[in-house]
C-alpha cells in the first residue's frame, strides 16, 4: 500500500473514531450559540463579587465522575496565556463547561486552529469566543518592537523578526501581531491609546483570520453545525449555527465586555 493511501486511511479511521466518541458522549451540548453566550457571560458577575458557586459545584468529585464518559462543552474560548486571565475563573465555570485554548496574545496558528476545529466539529460547541485582555504583554511588546518602524514608514510591511536556529521563538508571536498593530497605528497613530487599540484590533483580526483559515468554523457559523451535532444524531436543534464573538477582559475591574467584530 502506498504511503499516501495508507496515511489517508489512517486519517479516515481517526476521524470516524472521534465522531464515535462524540456520539457516545452525547454529541454535544443542548445549548444554542446564543444560549451558550448568555450562560457564559452570566458567570462574570458572580466572579466580580468573589462568588464561585458554579465553579465550586462543577468541580466536585461527582461531576468529575460523570465526565469520564466524555465531554460536551458549550463554548470554545481562545484566550491569552496570561496567568491573570483564566476563563474558568473569570466566567465562574467548572469542569466540562468550556473548552479553553490559550496562547500568548490570543493569536492563531495551525495548532490553535486545529484545537478550535476539534471543539466545534467533534465536541459540538456552538460558541467560539476570541478573548483578549487589557495590559496584554504580547501586544504591548509587539507595539514597542515595531513602533520605530511605524513612526518612520507608517506601516510594518514584512515580518522584521525571524526565530533563529536554536531558540527565541517568541519572535513568532510578535510577527503574528504585525497586522493588528498596523491597523491600530493607522487608526490612532503614536498616541496613548495605541496599545489598547491594538488589543481590540488583535481580537478582531484573529476572529476574521479564523474564518478565512478554517473552513470548518466558517461553515459552522455561516451554514450550520456539523450533522453529527444536530438531532437526532446530536443534541442541537435543526438549523443550529455556531457563533463567533469577540470579548475583552479588563484585568483591573474583572469585567468582560463584548468587542464588535467586522461584519
Amino acid at each position: 500500500m502506498k504511503k499516501s493511501v495508507r496515511l489517508r486511511l489512517i486519517q479516515s479511521i481517526t476521524v470516524m473514531a472521534l465522531l464515535a466518541t462524540a456520539a457516545v458522549a452525547g454529541a454535544g451540548t443542548t445549548l444554542t450559540a446564543n444560549q451558550a453566550l448568555s450562560t457564559l457571560l452570566s458567570g462574570n458577575s458572580p466572579y466580580l463579587t468573589g462568588n464561585f458557586a458554579a465553579l465550586s459545584k462543577n468541580a466536585q468529585p461527582a461531576v468529575r465522575t460523570t465526565l469520564v464518559a466524555g465531554q460536551s462543552p458549550y463554548a470554545v474560548i481562545l484566550g491569552c496565556s496570561d496567568s491573570r486571565v483564566s476563563p474558568e475563573i473569570i466566567f465562574d465555570k467548572g469542569l466540562g463547561e468550556v473548552f479553553p485554548v490559550r496562547v500568548a496574545g490570543n493569536i492563531i496558528a495551525d495548532h490553535e486552529i486545529g484545537t478550535i476545529e476539534y471543539g466545534v466539529e467533534h465536541l459540538c460547541a456552538p460558541l467560539v469566543v476570541v478573548m483578549g485582555h487589557t495590559k496584554c504583554g504580547a501586544v504591548t511588546a509587539a507595539v514597542n518592537t515595531f513602533l520605530p518602524q511605524l513612526v518612520t514608514s507608517g506601516h510594518v510591511v514584512t515580518p522584521a523578526l525571524v526565530p533563529p536556529v536554536g531558540g527565541n521563538y517568541i519572535n513568532s508571536l510578535l510577527n503574528t501581531l504585525i497586522p493588528p498593530v498596523n491597523s491600530a497605528y493607522l487608526l490612532v497613530g503614536n498616541t496613548s491609546p495605541l496599545i489598547d487599540t491594538a488589543i481590540d484590533e488583535n481580537i478582531k483580526f484573529t476572529a476574521a483570520d479564523l474564518l478565512v483559515k478554517s473552513a470548518i468554523v466558517k461553515e459552522a457559523v455561516e451554514v450550520g453545525m456539523p450533522a453529527a451535532c444536530i438531532t437526532p444524531l446530536g443534541s442541537l436543534p435543526v438549523g443550529a449555527k455556531a457563533r463567533l464573538v469577540g470579548a475583552k477582559y479588563d484585568v483591573t475591574t474583572g469585567k468582560v465586555s463584548l468587542v464588535p467584530l467586522a461584519p
